[in-house]
């Protein structure tokens, strides 16, 4: 059907209020019998009745198949049939014997025997036999079947093709993280922390063990560098933030410093017992030193919580939690270890990973990259916001990561990190419009030291690059 055709009910020229029945439509009647279909104003005229002697009884022939009837302005008269007319009454029965019913404006009637004929087959037409019924009803039953059958058959495809893209599209067992702390103890009591020795570890094992042991330390305290740009490459400008914040992951004690750095100077933030304290060192400052804000939010947990520790790993872990959190991580295939490496360092060699985090696919059209650190850490059963942790960047971009270890401690001292291009729907990586960089200073110490105001020394970083 055409959606822009309208519904005409009268497309096939049929008078107004004809119904369903076609005006010229045959009918099955028997002789003499009324037509239901006469017009209304039918009974107030009279009818022409011609007046014959009556038609001798004309013997029927054997099951002859009757022929159609001839019009009746070519019969020939009948043997005695007068030719004149006369009227009569509607209100009779109704018309004499082989009498023509003529109405003046009444329309040709088809599909009965003529009036001036006997009566064919005993006077009556046979009804159209059952059997047309019971061919639409058959036809109703297998349509039916039909329809049922192929709904059946679409759920079968659908079926199947479910099972085929879930096998598809489900990550391949993924071998467990093995942990070879021994060997890079090995090498450290040794000193074969070089190139040659160093290469020949397991680089995934090397790295996961030595995250999985900062993740357990119950106290770190880092130092940031962060600062953002239009291209991957470029360097630190004028516009950066420096950030200096300590964890106790057992008495949730915290220490928070901020420093925001433009090309007019600096305004620092230090948090002392919950009140934040601000220096304006920027050119257009009066010197007033340092001045309670009127706001302290920032200084409460939540917030200092965003930049704890250095947005990729944990602390705190107890040891079952922290092999949970590697193991799950590994699973997802996101971290992909590049290479290890050695960098000597005012003399000491640094264990250098380089590190990858490429987003995959998590659902139809949705790639996750750094989400799925936050994934790794919620299966240790922890809660994220009391613990606290938390991963930097958005969580459906990648990251670049130089981890630098020391094996004497199998801890992290330094990391240089670089978001990469998040993915999108078709799978493909998206240009962002702004990269984020950060360097990250380690230290893990016993306890917390919280800042003072005694002076407004800028923060910075002890033994490495903070750009």
């Amino acid at each position: 059907m055409d959606p822009n055709s309208t519904n005409n009910s009268n497309s096939q020229n049929r008078p107004q209020g004809s119904g369903t029945d076609d005006l010229f439509a045959p009918r099955y009647a028997t002789p003499n019998q009324p037509q239901p279909h006469g017009f209304s104003w039918q009974q107030n005229e009279t009818q022409q009745i011609p007046q014959s002697p009556p038609v001798p009884e004309v013997p029927q022939a054997p099951q002859a198949t009757p022929a159609m009837p001839t019009p009746m302005n070519q019969l020939p008269p009948m043997p005695g049939q007068a030719t004149s007319w006369q009227p009569r009454p509607l209100s009779q029965a109704g018309p004499a014997p082989n009498a023509t019913v003529v109405t003046p404006g009444m329309p040709p009637q088809y599909g009965e025997p003529m009036a001036e004929l006997p009566p064919l087959n005993g006077g009556s037409v046979p009804k159209p036999p059952h059997s047309k019924s019971r061919q639409k009803h058959k036809m109703i039953l297998i349509g039916l079947a039909a329809v049922v059958g192929l709904a059946l058959l679409t759920v079968v495809t659908l079926l199947i093709v479910s099972i085929l893209n879930t096998d598809k599209n489900k990550a391949p067992s993924v071998p467990a993280v093995s942990y070879i702390s021994d060997k890079i103890d090995e090498l450290a009591k040794n000193k074969q922390v070089d190139v040659e020795h160093v290469q020949q570890l397991d680089k995934t094992a090397a790295f996961y063990t030595v995250f999985k042991k900062a993740a357990q330390q119950p106290a770190v305290h880092t130092r940031w560098s962060v600062y953002y740009s239009t291209t991957e490459q470029e360097k630190r400008g004028d516009q950066f933030t420096m950030y200096d914040v300590a964890v106790d992951y057992r008495s949730k004690a915290y220490a928070y410093a901020e420093d925001s750095n433009s090309v007019i100077g600096a305004i620092q933030s230090r948090c002392i017992e919950g009140q934040q304290f601000t220096f304006n060192g920027s050119k257009l400052s009066g010197g007033s030193g340092w001045q309670p804000a009127s706001d302290s939010s920032t200084c409460k947990f939540g917030v200092v919580a965003t930049r704890m520790n250095d947005g990729v790993n944990a602390g705190g872990l107890t040891d079952g939690q922290a092999n949970t959190f590697v193991q799950k991580l590994n699973a997802s295939q996101v971290v992909h270890v590049n290479g290890v490496t050695v960098e000597t360092v005012k003399d000491v060699p640094y264990m250098k990973f380089d590190v990858s985090v490429t987003p995959r696919q998590a659902a139809q059209g949705i790639y996750w990259g750094m989400q799925n650190f936050m994934t790794a850490f919620q299966s240790t059963g922890l809660n994220p916001q009391t613990h606290p942790y938390t991963y930097f960047g958005t969580g459906n971009e990648g990251l670049h990561l130089i981890y630098y270890v020391d094996p004497a401690t199998q801890l992290p001292v330094y990391s240089q990190m670089t978001s990469t291009p998040a993915y999108s729907q078709m799978g493909k990586p998206v240009t962002p419009d702004s990269w984020s960089h950060r360097f990250v200073e380690y230290e893990f110490p016993a306890q917390i030291t919280q800042p003072t105001l005694d002076d407004s020394t800028p923060i910075g970083f002890k033994a490495w690059s903070d750009r």
